[in-house]
């Protein structure tokens, strides 16, 4: 039965037990309260839109305050990854209700009875379960329920079904299969781990169909062979619990696009791996090193180590002398701790070390890769741009503004990799993409985000999150739209690597 109070006095309503905390709202007089715990001086209570804690003084409650919290007979860990623990059974980032972070492994009690836990334990995001826990620290706040396991096993108790996590396509998918994107890289010896990995992957994603329209003008539009592996070479251990934030309108950018992304359309502009500082990374593709960010300045900060990839087409297109000819395709590495490993105009092979991972200038507390990828030439509607990569004499329209979305570049064992990445780690224990119920919360009348919504965007168009309903602002090309234009893009034609 749940314990009712009432408050005799105003009270501040805080998003922690402590008066440094923020004030969530003020109660006046003769609120009824639902009582969920206590911590020290505070009540954890439930009113009637939100959760939080008040001073204890201020709080009648017939029958008594419970003293000490139902514990469970057993221990939950994260299911994989980082994983916060909150203040309150919900996600704040204004203000910040993070009380701590554990990874995968860590020993959770749960501050409930056995019953509560196991009904929790297995649930879904949509159903908005939290379990109350105190962490190895001793500090005692909420995790979601989706995100948790029981320690020591490797998967949710009997009782809970395991959840299926599905991605929701962008556009429809076919009704017949469709030929992949094939490569002769494989990417299961060079890095068998990655590819054992995705094996074990039960969850089913679908791919939509613009993935494979793509592809199919791959010798338009000049591509390499599909990425068949990383960029970041992870121990075998840590393959799974690597978060991701993905391109275009993703979770974070929808917190934080004025701070972080307002002059490239509100939006993340390549693909993050979420790794330590020191990560090997490595070459996509074969191809040739074109240089930094002096040769190609596609950051902001002019300070930023980077390393710019310019791939190979595939072995089999050679020139009447048997070169290798190069292909349309940049791949961009940036926020790296060393990018001295491989030099300008250097010869790779896929899989190479051609650097270190880091952080980006002066933010030493979030290490990420940040990859980009853009195409040099095609769409002639942009006129000829700014010609930034010497070595390549060609018209450049994309120049540095126009980035494509990462995911059409990869294989499907790649892509799925990735979308495995962004629903069961996601970002920040967010899923990577907000959900429908997200997007509507803020106002915007929007289909389904996913990492397939936007393919491609030109900066200097509308801040997307501005934007109520769509469809898009202009420069701004979800898949099937890119498709369409893809069709009035001048011919790539192989390219000689005569400046080596």
């Amino acid at each position: 039965m749940a314990t009712i109070g009432t408050t005799n006095d105003g009270v501040n309503l805080r998003n922690g037990p402590s008066t440094t905390t923020d004030i969530l709202s003020v109660l006046t007089k003769g609120t009824q309260l639902e009582v969920l715990g206590t911590e020290g001086d505070f009540l954890w209570v439930k009113t009637a839109d939100k959760v939080g804690y008040v001073a204890k003084q201020y709080v009648d409650v017939p029958g008594g305050i419970p003293t000490t919290p139902p514990t469970s007979s057993k221990q939950i860990t994260s299911a994989s990854g980082n994983l916060n623990v909150r203040s309150a059974p919900m996600i704040s980032t204004s203000p910040d209700n993070k009380i701590d972070a554990v990874t995968a492994g860590d020993a959770l009690t749960p501050l409930e009875d056995d019953a509560s836990v196991s009904a929790k334990v297995g649930t879904t995001q949509d159903q908005n379960q939290w379990i109350r826990v105190r962490t190895p620290s001793g500090k005692e706040g909420f995790v979601a329920a989706w995100l948790v396991i029981y320690l020591g096993t490797a998967t949710v108790p009997p009782t809970q079904p395991a959840p299926q996590p599905t991605q929701q396509p962008s556009t429809p998918q076919p009704s017949t299969p469709q030929p992949a994107p094939t490569g002769t890289v494989s990417g299961a010896t060079i890095q068998p781990d990655l590819h054992n990995f995705i094996n074990g992957i039960s969850a089913s994603y679908p791919i939509p169909q613009g993935y494979y329209d793509f592809w199919a003008q791959r010798t338009k539009l000049g591509l390499p062979d599909p990425f068949d592996i990383s960029p970041t070479q992870l121990a075998a251990s840590a393959i799974g619990r690597m978060p991701v934030n993905g391109f275009g309108p993703n979770t974070f950018s929808s917190l934080y696009w004025s701070q972080y992304y307002k002059n490239v359309c509100g939006m993340h502009n390549g693909l993050d791996h979420i790794i330590p500082v020191g990560t090997p990374l490595v070459a996509l593709s074969d191809g040739i090193i074109v240089g930094t960010q002096s040769q190609w300045p596609f950051m902001g900060n002019p300070q930023e180590l980077c390393t710019i990839l310019w791939c190979y087409l595939p072995d089999s297109i050679r020139d009447s002398q048997g070169r290798r000819m190069l292909s349309n395709v940049l791949v961009a590495y940036a926020h790296m701790s060393n990018n001295t490993t491989v030099q300008r105009h250097q010869q790779v092979k896929a899989g190479q070390v051609i650097g270190l991972s880091g952080h980006p200038v002066g933010e030493p507390n979030n290490a990420h890769l940040h990859l980009e990828i853009h195409l040099l030439s095609g769409d002639t509607s942009l006129g000829a741009g700014r010609k930034l990569l010497s070595d390549y004499k060609g018209p450049q329209p994309f120049d540095n503004h126009t980035p494509f979305n990462p995911m059409l570049f990869f294989s499907e064992k790649l892509v799925k990799y990735h979308l495995n990445q962004g629903k069961v780690i996601g970002f920040g224990s967010d899923p990577t993409y907000p959900s429908p119920a997200k997007v509507s919360s803020l106002g915007l009348n929007w289909p389904a985000l996913d990492f397939f919504t936007i393919a491609q965007f030109k900066y200097g168009s509308t801040p997307i999150w501005s934007v109520k309903s769509t469809p898009w602002p202009a420069g701004i090309y979800d898949l099937p739209t890119l498709i369409q234009r893809i069709g009035s893009y001048a011919a790539f034609n192989p390219y000689p690597a005569d400046f080596l």
